[in-house]
Formats: structure tokens, sequence, C-alpha cells
């Protein structure tokens, strides 16, 4: 059975396959784009209750474990979480700016959490661009060199690299720094508003012209991958179509510091919490969740219906944090499906091209 097929069949079956842990909305930068509110002391889960939690998700079949802030090094039990989930089997994946993991913490980390993927926060190619972002002086350089550091002890590193206005003119050079550090690079075109709905952020959302150069450096990069001997089966059957939408309430959810219950990331309905309910309880009895699936249903039906290209990618969640029906598919496209438009156009010569 493909990937494609698994995922499919893990959203129409409601099997609950990864989980984003945000640990702490604490953070030792100050990004314009954060989209994590104000951090609050009372309320805090527990070790305990962590442990039981990441119990809970083993025996219903978690695979995929995120641990996330905030900066998720910031919470005084990250290693006593990482080693739990990693006795429990978990894939686990920390998100980071990266501050913290010097090549001692790398190596604690590495030999004792052993995690699949760090995924470390980048603002810019350049140090003035990082630092204006992140509001703290030192800290491209400080990045930079721990990216170095957890390579160097066999951590596997991907570079996040959200597009904004500040830092879309050095998109190559970005590009550049990931294949000298040695690691991927993945560039999220879109901003997001603040998980309160404040739109703040989206004042520093790349412009049009930011967006083409991305897609047409991306297509430069696929073009080469392209050109590799593949070892793909010829006369595969295409994938099985899920009847939702998307994996949202259906195999993931996200989960705050204090407990509540979010499908996904971006899309901020609460849907149970830990200090009344299990993890099975709420993904099993809730009926935000229930509504939800019934949401991403109607969603399938209705893209299908659009002609073909048109959508994409589109986002109940952010739509909701927005203001907007989540259920009901927007007249324009949003700024994703404007970037995947760009991504299949063909490349002219004046375009930014790979090196």
């Amino acid at each position: 059975m493909s990937w494609p097929d698994r995922v499919a069949r893990m959203w129409d079956s409601n099997h609950l396959f990864s989980v984003l842990l945000e640990l702490t909305h604490r953070c030792d930068q100050a990004c314009q784009i954060c989209y994590n509110p104000p951090p609050r002391d009372e309320g805090l889960l527990t070790l305990a209750q962590y442990r039981q939690l990441l119990s809970d998700l083993a025996d219903m079949g978690t695979l995929n474990l995120a641990l996330s802030g905030g900066e998720p090094l910031l919470h005084p039990d990250f290693m006593d979480i990482g080693r739990a989930a990693r006795e429990l089997g978990f894939a686990v994946r920390i998100k980071t700016n990266g501050q913290r993991l010097d090549a001692t913490l790398a190596g604690q980390v590495r030999r004792e959490i052993d995690p699949f993927g760090i995924d470390v926060s980048l603002h810019g190619a350049r140090a003035a661009t990082h630092d204006r972002q992140t509001g703290v002086p030192g800290s491209f350089e400080r990045v930079v060199e721990n990216v170095r550091a957890m390579v160097a002890c066999g951590l596997r590193v991907r570079l996040r690299l959200p597009l904004t206005r500040w830092n879309e003119g050095e998109l190559q050079e970005g590009l550049t720094l990931a294949d000298s550090l040695g690691v991927f690079v993945d560039i999220d075109p879109e901003i997001s508003p603040r998980d309160d709905g404040d739109c703040g952020p989206l004042a520093l959302a790349a412009s049009e012209e930011g967006l083409a150069c991305l897609a047409s450096a991306l297509r430069a990069r696929r073009q080469v991958e392209r050109s590799r001997p593949s070892a793909g089966a010829s006369g595969e059957q295409p994938p099985r179509v899920s009847r939702r939408h998307c994996g949202a309430g259906c195999a993931t959810v996200a989960i705050d510091p204090y407990g509540e219950v979010f499908p996904c990331v971006q899309w901020r309905r609460a849907v149970g919490s830990l200090r009344q309910a299990s993890i099975r309880e709420i993904w099993e009895t809730s009926p935000v969740l229930t509504e939800v699936r019934r949401v991403l249903e109607r969603l399938s039906v209705e893209i299908a219906a659009q002609p073909p290209g048109t959508v994409q990618a589109y986002c109940p969640g952010l739509a909701e944090t927005l203001g907007e029906d989540p259920g009901r598919v927007p007249p324009t496209p949003g700024v994703r499906d404007r970037f995947l438009r760009m991504l299949g156009e063909p490349t002219s010569g004046s375009e930014l091209t790979d090196t």
C-alpha cells in the first residue's frame, strides 16, 4: 500500500497518528510573526500528566509526536518528556529556534531522546534579517553554529524558513546556506495570524513577487530531482482519495501547555480538555471533533466540484482564525493556492535559478 493510500485510510478511520505538544508558550525570542498567545503560569500540565498522556497515546497507536512551543527546551521537564516518548517508541520531532541546542545539549538530546528529526527556525539568510525578526542580537550566528553542532553529533536537522517581506530577497542565499550546512530547508510561503485572531503578523507577509521568486527557485530544484533515476514502479494505481479534506481532528491533534486539545496547530477550536477527560475519551466522544470531521467531509465534496487546480491548499483552521466560515471555500484563492499555481508554471529565462 502506498503512503498516500495509508494517509487516506487514517483520515477516514479516525486513527490518531500524529500529535503536536505545545509544551510551553514561553520563548527566548520575540518574533513578530509568532502565532502563540502570551504565556501564563497557572494551569500547566504536570510531568505526571504528560507521562499519562504519552501512555494513552501509545495505547491508541499514535506514532508521530512533535515537541513544540514557544520554545520547548525552556520547559523544565523537556528532557524527561522526551525520554519518556523515546521509551514508548514514538517518532519524536523537536521544533525549536535552535538557540539552546549547542554541542553539549545536542549530544545529550541525541543520546537520550534520539529524535526522528529537529526542525530549526530560520528567519533570513543574513544576520541582520534574522536578528531583526527574533529581536535577539547574535541569534543568527548562534543558530548557524548550533545547527553545525547538531549535524556533527548525528541529529537529522531541517531548517524552517517562513517567507516574509524582510527575507524574500534572500531566498537563494537561504538555499545555499542550507546546502552548506548539509540540511534540508522548508520555506513556508504563508504567514498566519495569531491564535487569538490578531492579524498583525500578516503585515510581514511576502509580496507576490516574493512568492514568484520562491516558486521559481523550488521549480529549479524539483527539475534537478526529477532528472535523477527514479525507483518508482511503472503502472502504479492512482492513490486512494480520502472522503475528508485534511487530517485535522481525523489523524492529528495539537495540545497546548494547559491541556486544551485542538484539531491541529492551526485550527484553534477547542475540542476537549485533558483536565476533564483522557485523550482517548476526547478523541472518541467529543461532539466538537465530530462536527470538525463533518466539516472536512463537506469540504472534500465542495472542493472536488471546483475546476481542477483552483483549490489545492485551503486551510479551514486558518479560515476560522480569520473569522471566516471554515466549511466554505473562499471565492478567491489564498496565499498558498496562489503560490502552488506559480509553482506549476513553466520557468522563464528571467526567473531566479538554483545553482
